[in-house]
């Protein structure tokens, strides 16, 4: 059984809201708003595994999604009341987290957000080594910006990304030294990829990826959001699936017309 942490993730905000303003479901957590040991059982039961089927990788998942939880400020470590709850309550302090401000606001938007497994991009995003390291270093912060909401820098990588593809297409075809001329002049993206090909699907995709690049940088307030990045990510993986698929014919060197002497 596959493991998908986004999915835990799903099922702890789904949670989270449903009690974020119920005075009376909080309390039964052990003086925290969640205590892990109650709702992890609960997730994977309705998985079909059971306590004692259990492993350190379910755990750990599920102490994953609490942790990016965490990490986006919706919960912090420990008793909602700290002042009023002594050492009493219970010595497992690690397994108890409660709502910040922060993060019952965040809930009350939490039924608009697009459900997504990011973490299934990310792992389709990785596996495209052909691109290079500057490839995988922009796509990784492409979704790790996602998981924290900052979508204008989610659309920024993303374009980063896709001309990384086409910088490691021109040097596959080109050789380094020629890509990186033909790029760095003014208007270089387009340079480059006229010299690199005629390829009308690779020229439409990339030039998406551009738009978001581009619409991202200009220096005035943008109204990207979250439906914009998860395109702009979507036209990533698109990119790089069609440019692995065709690299041979992409990459492939133009060759010299032998002309008769006279």
């Amino acid at each position: 059984m596959t493991i998908h942490v986004d999915a835990i993730f799903e099922f702890l905000v789904e949670h989270l809201a449903s009690i974020a303003y119920d005075d009376q479901a909080r309390r039964r957590n052990h003086g925290a708003d969640l205590y892990v040991p109650n709702l992890l059982d609960r997730y994977w039961a309705q998985q079909g595994i059971s306590s004692d089927q259990q492993t350190d990788a379910h755990v750990g998942a599920f102490y994953d999604a609490v942790a990016e939880l965490c990490r986006l400020g919706v919960l912090r470590l420990g008793y909602r009341n700290p002042s009023r709850t002594g050492v009493a309550s219970g010595g497992d302090i690690d397994r108890k987290f409660s709502l910040t401000i922060q993060g019952i606001r965040w809930l009350e938007r939490a039924g608009d957000r697009q459900v997504i497994e990011i973490g299934r991009m990310a792992e389709l995003l990785d596996q495209f080594t052909r691109f290079g390291d500057a490839f995988r270093q922009r796509a990784t912060e492409a979704v790790g910006t996602y998981r924290t909401r900052n979508y204008l820098a989610s659309c920024t990588m993303s374009g980063a990304a896709a001309e990384a593809v086409l910088l490691s297409i021109g040097v596959a075809k080109l050789g380094g030294p020629e890509t990186l001329k033909r790029y760095r002049r003014p208007q270089g993206r387009s340079e480059l990829l006229k010299a690199i090909t005629p390829d009308v699907q690779f020229s439409s995709a990339l030039s998406i990826m551009s738009y978001w690049r581009d619409e991202a940088a200009h220096g005035r307030a943008s109204e990207i959001g979250e439906l914009n990045a998860w395109a702009a990510l979507t036209q990533l993986l698109q990119l790089a699936q069609y440019s692995e698929k065709n690299w041979s014919r992409l990459t492939q060197q133009v060759a010299a017309v032998c002309r008769p002497q006279s």
